[in-house]
């Protein structure tokens, strides 16, 4: 909320002396702009660092090794001290314990091992299950948050130049107390809104304007703690309305055409598009930002990073749209509680997100905005992952980025994964083999799977080491035959069927068909879930939502954040549609109101549980903020392979030309070799497709009394590889039975 006049200094932009005069009416360009600092010779380089997080003395070593005459700071300096400790919330005391850089990875997993979230809290404190932590920090022997108080005493000296701004967390009471002149530090120098400052460089002017703190949208009327235009508190800090406003006003008394002006952020523009209108206003020529905390330095226009200028002003469009939904809601309030100084910020604020690049003109020719393909953005890693030295000579600006990066030596240790759809093998040497001695062919169920790419049937369990003698079948397979079962296959596919040799599983990547279990995907195999999973539920009205508002909505926890699934309905069904749709085919798809969250660790996870209460994408909306159930993963991930999988009664239906699938010639005679119901017109195992044989008509009995004859030699065998799967082997049955049948009748007629 904005607080009243009385509850404010006289003068909105800086909170000086309460017994100091107003001078907002009369306020002189030197108050707004400090004297330049001059680097003195015919060059300079400028090293540009993020998130120092209290290590403040790796600022002097930086500085040393790329031999910089200053340095330019975009937030996360470190301004706490002892008396900081008792205002930073529980949450942002863990956060800075998590990702300091002067706490040892040792000391860390001591302060934020488990058993310090199961330490209870004394009954007279307030602080909850931090208490412990906050304890082992004050009693530390050397400051574990900043070396910032080192910096008051003397004990420590910054010996170039450092001109910062504020970041997502600090301390808001040290941050008044240098504006009111109490706190001073050489050679370190705040730029905000109040103050711009200048550097003398090559040949160049440079321009600095700052604007420090996290930007919320619905914290832009909230000064929390904080006097006059900052706003913070519970050790954090962050942008209000006002804050803008003052820094228009600012640039506005200090603007020099002949100066090259330079925005420093703790947002980045290219994500807030408040920011970017931001650097409209100010006519920035390059912009810093930070808050990322990227691996890789960043280095972009909006030319380069848009498809066209529609799209640029469409990204400034929806930026002007979600704070017009803030405004609305808090309107009559601000405008009843603020007084003639703020209203004339507030109205440069209102003219700041509703900078729109203007459109094309009524010939149809667009005219451009400059800062479409001019204005230069960087988006700077940690401190302790990157820097950017920007090396002035002769009035131009060059740039040199250092990055530690992403380490990918871990690809190495890793073994190779299946392809999602491996081609279809060919069945190794030892699963279709000639028998020794006997001429007749021994074909194991192995060998059946990997011919037609469906699993065995559950009966088949004889030794894989006995043989079906076959009659007149000599050497392996024909090739013609295993070209059939392949032709069978590819034209089931394009009738949409899929058999569980073309499908591939889900998750692990393996093909049922030929992962030699026979077994089809199960829950039990797919992979485990992320045990530091939030479900986010709940969305409902703020719907359709993306990832990046998913992360902006757990604010600090967003950098833990691994991996965000996304849930959509499918309403673009066919007959034989089954499975999921590919990520990238938005066509038919609603959004569901729900997410899965994945997070780095523990730690990271609880900080995202915190955000409960909050809403989301600035509405009002408030999600649902719970740790996903195991079992709710697993169960869905079955529904969806259930799906998938084929239905038994559908395979075993008739195609269009009247035969049979693979499924329907399921074993036709039972465990004793007797038949069970296969027609005439039925492709069964011991009938010919016209129900006679090849020299003449023989009876159903005749028929079944041979075959019972020929099972027991090997009918073992048979059974073994006649179930689904087997194609090879009852070809070789049937054909055995059609010429043994043949050879009787030829016997009886002769007699």
């Amino acid at each position: 909320m904005i607080r009243s006049q009385s509850q404010n200094t006289s003068y909105s932009g800086r909170s000086r002396n309460p017994h100091q005069p107003d001078r907002t009416n009369s306020i002189q360009p030197h108050a707004v702009s400090e004297p330049a600092h001059v680097i003195e010779g015919p060059s300079g380089r400028i090293l540009c660092v993020a998130d120092v997080r209290g290590n403040i003395s790796s600022l002097n070593k930086l500085a040393a090794e790329n031999n910089a005459k200053a340095i330019i700071h975009t937030g996360d300096f470190g301004f706490y001290e002892a008396s900081s400790l008792e205002r930073i919330s529980d949450r942002t005391l863990r956060h800075l314990v998590q990702y300091s850089t002067l706490i040892s990875t040792q000391l860390r997993n001591k302060l934020l091992g488990p058993e310090q979230a199961r330490t209870p809290a004394p009954a007279n404190t307030s602080n909850g299950p931090g208490n412990s932590l906050r304890q082992q920090v004050q009693a530390h022997a050397e400051p574990l948050l900043s070396e910032f108080p080192y910096l008051l005493d003397g004990r420590l000296k910054l010996d170039v130049p450092v001109f910062t701004i504020w970041g997502a967390c600090e301390d808001v009471a040290i941050l008044e107390r240098f504006r009111t002149g109490e706190y001073q530090v050489a050679n370190l120098y705040i730029v905000d809104e109040a103050i711009s400052r200048a550097i003398e460089v090559g040949g160049v002017r440079l321009r600095l304007f700052g604007l420090g703190g996290a930007l919320v949208l619905h914290k832009l009327f909230d000064n929390g703690e904080g006097n006059a235009t900052i706003a913070g508190g519970q050790g954090t800090m962050w942008t209000t309305a006002l804050q803008i406003g003052e820094l228009v006003d600012t640039a506005q008394k200090t603007f020099d055409p002949t100066e090259t002006r330079l925005l420093i952020t703790h947002a980045s523009p290219g994500r807030e598009g408040i920011l970017a209108q931001l650097a409209l206003a100010l006519k920035a020529d390059l912009t810093i930002s930070a808050g990322l905390h990227f691996r890789y330095g960043v280095s972009y226009n909006e030319f380069s990073v848009q498809h066209d200028a529609e799209n640029y002003r469409n990204k400034l469009i929806s930026s002007k749209q979600a704070f017009g939904e803030i405004w609305d809601t808090v309107k009559t309030q601000v405008e009843a509680v603020i007084d003639e100084n703020q209203r004339i910020l507030l109205n440069h604020a209102l003219a700041v997100t509703n900078r729109i690049p203007p459109n094309a003109t009524a010939t149809g020719a667009a005219s451009e905005e400059p800062a479409w393909k001019n204005t230069w953005n960087w988006n700077l890693p940690d401190a302790a992952h990157g820097t950017l030295v920007l090396d002035i000579k002769d009035g131009r600006i060059g740039a040199e980025t250092k990055s530690q990066g992403f380490n990918f030596a871990f690809r190495r240790n890793v073994s190779s994964v299946a392809p999602l759809s491996a081609p279809a093998k060919a069945p190794p040497a030892d699963a279709v083999s000639q028998a020794p001695g006997s001429g007749s062919l021994a074909v194991s169920p192995q060998a059946s799977k990997a011919s037609n790419g469906i699993s065995a049937a559950p009966t088949a369990t004889a030794a894989q080491g006995k043989q079906a003698p076959v009659g007149g079948a000599q050497g392996p397979v024909q090739p013609k035959q295993q070209q059939k079962e392949v032709q069978k296959d590819k034209k089931r596919k394009e009738k949409g069927y899929e058999t569980s040799g073309s499908r591939s599983d889900i998750d692990g990547g393996l093909t049922s068909g030929t992962d030699g279990a026979g077994k089809s995907p199960s829950v039990a195999s797919t992979p485990a879930r992320n045990p530091n999973t939030i479900y986010l539920s709940q969305l409902g009205e703020a719907l359709p939502v993306t990832q990046d508002d998913i992360k902006s909505y757990f604010g600090p926890a967003a950098s833990g954040i691994v991996y965000i699934k996304m849930a959509y309905e499918n309403f673009s069904s066919s007959k034989h549609r089954r499975g999921l749709s590919s990520a990238s085919d938005q066509g038919g798809k609603k959004q569901r109101p729900f997410a899965y969250v994945e997070f780095k660790d523990e730690e990271s996870m609880m900080e995202g549980l915190k955000r409960q209460g909050e809403t989301i994408k600035g509405t009002t909306v408030i999600p649902k903020v719970e740790k996903a159930d195991r079992n709710r993963a697993t169960s869905s991930q079955a529904k969806v392979e259930k799906r998938e999988r084929p239905k038994k009664e559908e395979i075993g239906k008739k195609d269009d030309k009247g035969k049979d699938s693979p499924v329907s010639q399921k074993e036709t005679v039972d465990d004793g070799g007797k038949e069970t119901g296969a027609k005439s017109g039925d492709e069964g195992i011991i009938n010919s497709p016209s129900g006679t044989n090849a020299k003449g008509a023989k009876s159903k009995k005749e028929r079944k009394t041979h075959y019972k004859k020929t099972s027991s030699k090997g009918g073992e065998s048979e059974k073994e590889g006649g179930g689904v799967g087997s194609a090879p082997t009852k070809k070789v049955v049937q054909a055995k039975v059609e010429d043994s049948a043949a050879a009787a009748a030829a016997a009886k007629e002769e007699s």
